[in-house]
Formats: C-alpha cells, sequence, structure tokens
C-alpha cells in the first residue's frame, strides 16, 4: 500500500480549445489550441470569484474569448494568474492539426482490443504502440481516405468504414 496522501494523486485539469471544431474536422482553419491548467487542487470555485464579476459587468453566462476586447482578455487573465500565485499549477498549450484527430478516431476504432477481438490489447493499451500506430497511420491515410474514413464514422457506416481499412491495408 502507498504511504503518500490520496490527494498526491489528484489532478484537476481545466481545459478549453480556441474554437469550436464540432464534426467539421476539414473545414478552415486546418489547426486550432487546446490549453489547459493544470492544478493539485480544485480552485474552480475561488476562480469562479474572479470570473463570475466579469461576466456580470459584460452581461454574459460565459466568457469567451473572441466576443472579448484584447485589453478585456488581459484583464482577466492577469486576475485568474493573481489567484493562481499561492497553488501548485501549470499551464498547457498544444497545438492541433483538426484531421490528426480523424486519424485517432481510426486507430480507436480499428485498433481498440476490447471491440476487436483479433487486436493484441498491447497494441492499443499501450500508449507506445497506440501512439506508434496513430502517427504512422496518419501517413498511411490519404486525405481522402481520411475525410471518407470520417464521414463513415459520423454516419455509423461500417461498411464505409471498413472500405477505408481495406485501402488503408493495401496502402500499407
Amino acid at each position: 500500500a502507498s504511504r503518500l496522501p490520496s490527494s498526491f494523486w489528484t489532478m484537476f485539469i481545466y481545459a478549453d480549445e480556441s474554437g469550436h471544431t464540432g464534426r467539421n474536422l476539414f473545414d478552415p482553419p486546418s489547426e486550432y489550441f487546446q490549453g489547459a491548467i493544470l492544478c493539485v487542487r480544485d480552485v474552480e470555485t475561488s476562480l469562479q470569484g474572479v470570473i463570475r464579476p466579469h461576466c456580470e459587468r459584460l452581461g454574459a453566462e460565459r466568457l469567451h474569448a473572441n466576443t472579448l476586447k484584447p485589453a478585456e482578455a488581459i484583464e482577466i487573465a492577469n486576475a485568474v494568474l493573481d489567484s493562481l500565485e499561492a497553488e501548485t499549477w501549470s499551464f498547457s498549450v498544444c497545438e492541433i492539426h483538426k484531421p490528426y484527430l480523424a486519424t485517432c478516431k481510426f486507430i480507436d476504432t480499428v485498433f481498440d482490443s476490447g471491440e476487436n477481438q483479433a487486436v493484441p490489447s498491447i497494441w492499443y493499451l499501450v500508449d507506445f504502440f497506440r501512439h506508434s500506430l496513430t502517427y504512422l497511420f496518419d501517413f498511411v491515410l490519404s486525405e481522402r481516405s481520411k475525410r471518407a474514413f470520417w464521414t463513415a464514422y459520423l454516419e455509423s457506416d461500417f461498411p464505409g468504414m471498413v472500405a477505408v481499412v481495406r485501402k488503408a491495408r493495401t496502402d500499407l
């Protein structure tokens, strides 16, 4: 048994993206950003104390950066940073190429060993192997195949998904 307190294993993540991708992975822009505050303590209540007055002042239920003037966004960001000063936290940001999400869903659909009994569990359950497969198939799948798979997936078109898998097998 671990002698570390259970709170040692707790992480709170507050994340958002720089827009709404929805189901339209292939619509411009082809990239978007995701940012996250990672904190070892739940700071939502204290952050609401910072954000709620700005919502009330602006007459908004929620704050969205695309509706704020740059000066307002900076003011709010500085207030959030000030409220986090006594916390143990970090900030992470990443840029995501939206069509890559179609490749990720391809891997989740085809190589999930819980769903596909022909797949050895190590291929899907070990991060290194799953990420390697995703990286490989991002090169194997053409943009046309990614679009075809994504459309078939959204429409629950099993024969369409199978056709993409067969094409990928040939291309591989």
